[in-house]
C-alpha cells in the first residue's frame, strides 16, 4: 500500500467514525423505546465492530508494508565468474545491468603492463568472487568490478619495452645469482648445509609433481622433533615482495573454526590473472597458493603465507601432502612439525617450487614423515619465472587430466588407489569435496563442478561427516 492510498483509507475511517457511529450512538442513547440494558448492548456491539475492523485493517496494512519492504526480488545471474575474466569492464557492467542489477561499483586497480587496459581483474558479488550462472541473488546485491587502470597505447608500449629489458637483465644475471647463493650457503655446520637446498640440488622436472629430498627425511633438528609447543612463524616479505619460510607446530588448536574467507585482494609476487581454456582444469594458470594450507592453520588472507602457484602445484603437488597432514591432525591429538619453503632463483618473482617437510612429534615420525620438493610448473605452459609471464608450450599437448590421477601419497611412502568409478556416486550417501571441506547430495549440481580427485564418495550420516569437520552444502542440504 502506497502513502496516498493509506491517507485516503485513513480519511474514510475518520469520516465513517464521525458521520455514522457517533450519531447512531447518540440516537440509541436518547431513545425512549429501548431499555437501558438494550441500549448498552447495542452501543457496545457497535463500537466493538468498529474496533475489530480497525485492528484487522491496520494489521493487513502493516503486513503489506512489511512484505513490500522485505520481499526484494531475486535474479538469476546468468553467467559465472569464469565467463567474464579478462573481459572489458564496461561489457561486464552492461551484463549485470542487463540482468537487472544496479548496485554496481567500478574500482580501478594498477595496471602491471602485461594486461590489456580496462580488462577485468575480478568481480565481487556480495563479498564472493566465485559466483555461478545459476545463482539467484537479491536485485540490490552489491557488485564490485575491479579492472585494470586505463592507460594510453604509448605508455603501454614504453612500459612493455622497459619490462622486456628488465627481463633480459634478470635472465643474464641468473647464473651468477645462483652461484653467489650457493657460495653463501657454505657453512661449517653440516646440519645447516643439508637444510639449505638450492635448485642445483633438485632434478629437472620430468612428469612427476614432486621429488623426495634427503631420502624423504625432514631437516628438523632432534630438539625440534621433540617439541610439543604450538607455534606459527611466517617470514616477512623480502624487498621484492616475496614470501619466505612458513613454519608451524600444527595441532587441533590451530585448525580453522570458521569457513574460509576471500583472498582475492591479495596479489602475491609475480601474480597474473591469465586463462588457458581447455588446457588447465579450471582454465586459470595461477592460484593464490597457501604455503601452510588454510585447512591446517586457519590462515586465510595472510600475505606472508600466499605465493603465486600454478594450478598443477596447488592441486597435484601440494594438496595430497596437505590432506595427509590434515587428516592425521583431525583424528589424533598429536602435533606435526610442518615447514614449507618457497625456493626462488635469483630475483625471480615466481618460485620455482616449494620444499615441504613434516614430522609427527609424539610418535617420532612414524605416521607423518616426509621431505619433498613440489615443482611450480604447469605442463603445456611455458613460464617466465622472472616476471610471471607465460605462453602456451606447443612442444607438448599441454593438457593434464587430473581427474584420471589414480594414486595418492600416504605417510608410509606407499601409494593407494582412489576409486573414480562413476558407480560410486550411485552407491554413496554423500559426495565430499576434500578441497573445500563441503559435502553434498549425489544429485547436487555442485558435484559436477568438482575435480574428480577432490571427490570422496561417502556412505554414512550427516552427523558423522560433521563430526569429521566437514560442512553441509548450503544449497542441497539447507537447514542441516
Amino acid at each position: 500500500m502506497n502513502k496516498s492510498t493509506g491517507k485516503t483509507v485513513l480519511l474514510w475511517i475518520l469520516g465513517f467514525i464521525c458521520c455514522l457511529p457517533i450519531p447512531v450512538t447518540i440516537l440509541i442513547a436518547k431513545s425512549d423505546k429501548l431499555s437501558k440494558k438494550v441500549k448498552t448492548i447495542l452501543i457496545g456491539s457497535l463500537w466493538a465492530v468498529i474496533f475489530l475492523a480497525g485492528v484487522i485493517g491496520g494489521s493487513d496494512d502493516s503486513n503489506s508494508k512489511k512484505a513490500g519492504n522485505d520481499e526484494i526480488p531475486k535474479i538469476e545471474i546468468g553467467f559465472s565468474y569464469l565467463d567474464i575474466q579478462r573481459d572489458n569492464y564496461e561489457e561486464v557492467e552492461a551484463k549485470f545491468k542487463e540482468a537487472g542489477f544496479d548496485n554496481i561499483t567500478l574500482t580501478e586497480i594498477d595496471n602491471d603492463s602485461k594486461l590489456k587496459s580496462g580488462d577485468v581483474e575480478s568481480v565481487i558479488v556480495n563479498g564472493e568472487d566465485n559466483f555461478h550462472s545459476f545463482d539467484k541473488i537479491p536485485a540490490n546485491s552489491k557488485i564490485v568490478i575491479n579492472y585494470y587502470k586505463l592507460i594510453d597505447e604509448k605508455t603501454t608500449e614504453a612500459i612493455t619495452e622497459n619490462s622486456e629489458k628488465t627481463t633480459e637483465k634478470k635472465s643474464a644475471a641468473k647464473k651468477s645469482s645462483v652461484s653467489e647463493e650457493k657460495s653463501d650457503l657454505k657453512k661449517e655446520d653440516n646440519s645447516i648445509q643439508n637444510e639449505l637446498i638450492t635448485l642445483n640440488d633438485i632434478p629437472v622436472y620430468s612428469d612427476s609433481p614432486y621429488v623426495e629430498i634427503n631420502n624423504n627425511i625432514p631437516f628438523f633438528t632432534e630438539e625440534e622433533k621433540l617439541n610439543t609447543t604450538v607455534f606459527e612463524n611466517y617470514s616477512n616479505l623480502d624487498s621484492l615482495g616475496r614470501c619466505g619460510v612458513a613454519y608451524a607446530n600444527l595441532c587441533k588448536e590451530l585448525l580453522p573454526t570458521e569457513e574460509r574467507g576471500e583472498i582475492g585482494d591479495v596479489r602475491p609476487s609475480g601474480w597474473h590473472t591469465v586463462k588457458y581454456n581447455d588446457l588447465i582444469e579450471g582454465n586459470y594458470l595461477y592460484n593464490r597458493c597457501h604455503l601452510i594450507a588454510y585447512r591446517l592453520a586457519g590462515e586465510n588472507a595472510n600475505r606472508k603465507n600466499l605465493i603465486t602457484g600454478t594450478r598443477y602445484l596447488n592441486s597435484i603437488g601440494m594438496l595430497t601432502f596437505e590432506n595427509t597432514v590434515g587428516d592425521y591432525i583431525e583424528y589424533s591429538d598429536n602435533h606435526v612439525l610442518y615447514r614449507v619453503t618457497p625456493i626462488f632463483e635469483g630475483d625471480n618473482l615466481i618460485a620455482s617450487g616449494v620444499e615441504m617437510e613434516a614430522w609427527s612429534v609424539e610418535d617420532g615420525g612414524k605416521d607423518i614423515c616426509f621431505n619433498v620438493y613440489c615443482y611450480n610448473v604447469q605442463p603445456g605452459i611455458s613460464i617466465d619465472y622472472a616476471t610471471g609471464d607465460s605462453e602456451e608450450d606447443n612442444s607438448s599437448n599441454g593438457y593434464i587430466d587430473i581427474s584420471n590421477n589414480d594414486t595418492t601419497y600416504d605417510s608410509n611412502n606407499e601409494t593407494k588407489e582412489i576409486t573414480t568409478d562413476n558407480q560410486n556416486i550411485e552407491s554413496c550417501d554423500y559426495v565430499v569435496n576434500t578441497n573445500t571441506k563441503k559435502f553434498h547430495k549425489p544429485t547436487c549440481s555442485s558435484v559436477s563442478d568438482m575435480a574428480e580427485h577432490n571427490k570422496w564418495y561417502y556412505s554414512g550420516t550427516i552427523d558423522e561427516l560433521k563430526g569429521k569437520g566437514y560442512i553441509p552444502c548450503k544449497r542441497c542440504l539447507k537447514g542441516y
